[in-house]
């Protein structure tokens, strides 16, 4: 942190030292007929070779100004699209800081008809709806690749975990010559694509694809960064290859080969490293932290029965990894375009990590009657390996018919080792001690595969659609577990030995119909009906081993669920190009079954009304403000409906309960959003809350001898809610880039600790601060940190309330 701070300073330093000469311009841009004109780009280039060095946009009266120019020669440039560029040399300091009336006269029309302008280098055109960049305008290193160069074009934002923000909204998509790139991990095409092979960037709103086919308007927008290759690049090979090593034998090394043709992408990457870098994203790991279960979903007006029980969790939040991961990964991605509008594309990725732990714990815990801590040491190796292949395919059948395909395939191993100790305490005194080991394998395929068909009337006011999906998982962990547990209070010692190996399989099939009528004036009503099932089932073998000749069958469940919905509703939406809302309405009929060892429960029949509604008003450019509303419904796993015990050693054991209700939510959000193109300021503000009736939680039993038995209630509900406001705007006159914001969670929640009720309530207040210098020719430096002050509440035992602060960089 202090080396950080040296080199924030330094920069600060060098950059102070360039505005004690610093001069402000200001014009306005008018067109022939002396009418001002909003949105020109007004730059300061470099004589010698075109770069960008200051520049500005007019506003709506035409004015511009471009702040804190240092001295120097420059070719002064005002740009508008279907407007002849203009050019003036100036030299800083000017006499007189206001330049004036720049006229800008307009092409003819006709003689401009097939004609492409290729010499000239302007920074940044504003095309209607998309902002278009030059790349050969934002100097960078020989070894740069596109994250590095979009860092330096303005109006464009990478933090560290390579997340990508375009005139204030997240990208979530990048494209590669109007192409999807190795899916849709945008960090994949500006991590691996070299700077120098990319001619232009353009940022715009993208439609969606159903949009895009029907010409209905649906109000869904995404950021989109596309980036246009270099001619040179779109023919034959290129690529490259880095390498570089470190004391304590680091090391990381990448290549990459690319081939790019009007018709099709080829591109190979691989990497390896010892440095907690993954080079992709974290998406491309697998299980990586041990065992992970699955996300469970739902939301927005739907139930979801979750039957996985390995399942990756894919994560890329910028987080530091714990341990020692060295880890390593490879990609093949083709896709060809046979028409227009029929294209497949199919890619493989491979990755495998290795990871080593060590780490200590300290927790306090407590029951109605007493307090207790416990301190903890372990010490845990993970190896993960998984292949991936995934088949994408379009086809427009006709101007009226569109079909899409997609389907995938994934293999995985899992290997995780482990040696725990614990000790307990009350009062000082020592009441048990536990050192336990831990072995799991995990073994997984699946597969996946989904279809669309989507028919629009020859009027286009109306749009059919049928679509389908089919999963299927099949999941073996084998387990093992060795514990010394020792009862001090008692004088006992235990010696235990534990497997439990389980087979999970789940089938999931869906289906949906839906038909869109167009009501005039951006409005159309949607009635829909989706139906499925999701099936699963789980075989568990528990006992001593050796595992073939102990099996404990009380233990040993063979378990059976299924759930099966039909969904019926209707959606009124309007879609214009200001104003997006959705209003639905939706009914949910659902039957649960569940078998226990060829034994059949109730089937348990539930309905839910799922109201839903969302509004978004873009009131101005890069102006807007939204609501949203929703209901959902999680159903509980497969292993919350367990009611069979787990064991993991005397001091812990864990089951479900068949009895579980599903947990429904409320949810409501507000957000507003300001981004300043002409200042580059922006500021965002967000309220949001949810409360959630039948909440399932932990219902914890602490014996005398403090071991615990963990099973799961519902209870009667939960409350959160947040909110939070995030600020961002250089400051030209020091040279910087100043990001703040603060937020606020609130949460109420029920848990049960020896049948006894204790609600919990959480408010924490969390402050964050960050400046980086603007200009990084020369400079990188960032300098940040955050405080955040919890207050936690327990009903149960209150002399653990407690008020603790947090801080970070």
């Amino acid at each position: 942190m202090f080396r950080q701070f040296l080199l924030f300073v330094s920069a600060i330093l060098l950059t102070l030292g360039t505005t004690a000469q610093t001069q402000n311009l200001k014009g306005i841009v008018m067109d022939g007929q002396g009418k001002p004109m909003k949105f020109a780009t007004v730059s300061l280039l470099n004589p010698d070779d075109s770069t960008l060095m200051f520049f500005g946009i007019s506003n709506e009266s035409g004015i511009f100004e471009i702040k804190n120019t240092s001295k120097g020669s420059y070719l002064l440039q005002a740009a508008m699209l279907g407007y002849k560029t203009y050019y003036r040399k100036i030299q800083q300091p000017v006499a007189n800081s206001d330049l004036g009336p720049i006229i800008l006269d307009q092409f003819d029309v006709q003689q401009m008809k097939g004609v492409e302008i290729t010499a000239e280098r302007i920074p940044l055109l504003i095309k209607k709806d998309t902002v278009e960049y030059d790349a050969a305008a934002f100097k960078t290193k020989p070894d740069a690749n596109t994250e590095d160069l979009l860092k330096k074009m303005p109006g464009i934002e990478v933090d560290r975990a390579g997340n990508i923000k375009a005139q204030g909204e997240s990208v979530n998509k990048v494209f590669v010559d109007g192409k999807e790139f190795f899916g849709n991990d945008p960090k994949v095409a500006t991590r691996n694509l070299p700077a120098d092979a990319i001619k232009k960037v353009q940022v715009f709103d993208k439609k969606s694809d159903m949009t895009e086919f029907t010409g209905v308007d649906d109000g869904s927008r995404e950021r989109t960064i596309n980036l246009m290759l270099k001619d040179g690049k779109k023919q034959g090979y290129f690529g490259d290859v880095t390498a570089g090593g470190g004391t304590d034998s680091r090391y990381k090394a990448a290549g990459k080969l690319y081939r790019f043709r009007p018709e099709s992408q080829f591109a190979v990457l691989g990497m390896t490293n010892n440095i907690n870098r993954s080079g992709f994203s974290f998406s491309d790991y697998l299980n990586f932290s041990g065992g992970l279960q699955s996300l469970m979903s739902g939301g927005g007006g739907s139930i979801n029965l979750e039957l996985n029980a390995n399942d990756n969790l894919p994560v890329d939040f910028g987080q530091p990894l714990t341990g020692l991961v060295t880890s390593g990964a490879a990609g093949v991605n083709y896709s060809y375009q046979l028409a227009k509008n029929r294209s497949m594309s199919i890619s493989y990725l491979g990755n495998g990590a290795n990871k080593k732990l060590n780490e200590n714990s300290w927790s306090k815990n407590y029951t109605s009657e007493q307090e207790y801590i416990t301190n903890g040491t372990n010490d845990q190796v993970t190896d993960n390996f998984a292949h991936r292949l995934n088949l994408n395919v379009r086809n427009d059948m006709d101007s009226f018919t569109q079909l899409t395909f997609s389907a995938g395939g994934e293999l995985s191993d899992n290997r995780f080792n482990s040696i725990d100790t614990s000790a307990s305490k009350v009062a000082d005194v020592l009441v048990n001690t536990q050192t336990g080991t831990t072995y799991q394998t995990t073994h997984s395929i699946s597969s996946k595969g989904s279809a669309s068909l989507t028919h629009r009337s020859h009027t286009g006011k109306t749009v059919w659609n049928l679509s389908g999906n089919a999963d299927y998982k099949k999941n073996a962990t084998d387990n093992e577990w060795e514990n010394l547990t020792a009862f001090l209070g008692q004088g006992q010692n235990i010696s235990s030995n534990f497997f439990r190996n389980d087979k999970v399989y789940t089938y999931i099939y869906s289906a949906k119909g839906s038909w869109s009528r167009a009501l005039g004036k951006g409005y159309f009503i949607e009635p829909r009906v989706e139906g499925g099932s999701n099936v699963g089932s789980m075989q568990r073998s528990q006992g001593l081993p050796p595992a073939e000749t102990n099996v404990i069958d009380s233990l040993s469940p063979d378990f059976n669920t299924s759930y099966t919905y039909l969904r019926p509703g209707i959606h009124f939406k309007k879609g214009t190009a200001k104003v997006q809302y959705n209003a639905a309405l939706c009914y949910e009929q659902g039957w649960l079954n569940q078998t226990l060892n060829n034994s059949a429960l109730p089937v348990r029949t539930m309905g839910y009304v799922l109201p839903s509604f969302s509004w978004r008003n873009e009131y101005a450019t890069a102006k807007h403000i939204s609501f949203s509303y929703n209901t959902a419904v999680q159903a509980p796993t497969y292993n919350q409906l367990l009611s069979v015990p787990s064991f993991s050693g005397p001091l812990n054991t864990s089951t479900g309960n068949s009895a579980l209700r599903p947990e429904y939510s409320h949810s409501a959000r507000i957000g507003w959003m300001l981004y300043d193109q002409f200042s580059f300021t922006s500021l965002f503000v967000n309220l949001n809350g949810t409360y959630t009736h039948d909440k399932i939680n932990r219902s914890v039993t602490v014996a005398n001898n403090l071991a615990q038995y963990n099973s799961l209630v519902n209870v009667a509900d939960d409350y959160t809610a947040g909110g939070g406001v995030q600020f961002g705007r250089p400051v030209s006159k020091l040279g910087i880039k100043l990001n703040t914001g603060f937020n606020e969670r609130f949460n109420r929640g029920i848990t049960l600790v020896n049948s006894v009720q204790n609600i919990t309530t959480s408010f924490q207040h969390e402050f964050r601060l960050g400046i980086s210098n603007k200009k990084k020719e020369h400079w990188d430096a960032e300098l940040g940190g955050n405080v955040s002050l919890t207050d936690t509440k327990y009903a149960l035992q209150q002399s653990l309330n407690n008020v603790y602060y947090n801080t970070g960089g």
